[in-house]
């Protein structure tokens, strides 16, 4: 992944099996010694907000690990776009879709408390799981049963995986 400083401008090459030294703050990217800079020069300063960029030092750690984590959701949700696109006859993935699994990051299904499912584990478990889906699939269009087209069959094994994912967790 690729992202610009917002300070000096230049490229962040942000490998997605090692996150580091990136800081996303303020909806902008910035390498961790530009930001660092820059809100140390902020933090003295008599203008703008400076006991902001003064809380912003005091957490930069903090900071930086929620950028890694913002940032390792975002390659596992791309990452579950693209192994869906590719396992069903799809063109996009329906927004309804998405709104669950937030909710299901959140620990709630169907308005209903549950664990929290990281997108991390769900996609893990959808990859596990998808040739069983799919003989699942070919049965029920066999015997005339289930979702009739590949956007109600989504939706149908999302379900079925939800039931599967302490089989996944055992297995991993």
């Amino acid at each position: 992944i690729t992202r610009k400083c917002a300070k000096c401008k230049k490229a962040i090459e942000i490998d997605v099996d090692d996150i580091r030294d990136v800081i996303y703050f303020n909806k902008l990217y910035y390498h961790k010694d530009c930001f660092v800079n820059m809100a140390q020069q902020k933090a003295t300063s008599k203008r703008g907000k400076p006991q902001m960029w003064q809380d912003a030092l005091r957490n930069v750690v903090k900071l930086e690990s929620d950028t890694r984590k913002m940032l390792e959701h975002f390659v596992a949700r791309d990452e579950l776009n693209v192994h869906l696109l590719n396992n069903y006859n799809i063109t996009m993935i329906p927004t309804r879709f998405w709104q669950i699994i937030a909710d299901l990051e959140l620990g709630k299904y169907k308005g209903k408390h549950c664990k929290p499912v990281d997108i991390r584990v769900l996609c893990g478990c959808w990859k596990w799981g998808q040739r069983k889906l799919n003989e699942i699939s070919q049965y029920n269009t066999s015997h005339n049963k289930g979702p009739t087209d590949d956007n109600a069959r989504l939706m149908y094994d999302l379900t079925i995986l939800i039931g599967k994912i302490p089989n996944y967790l055992a297995y991993k």
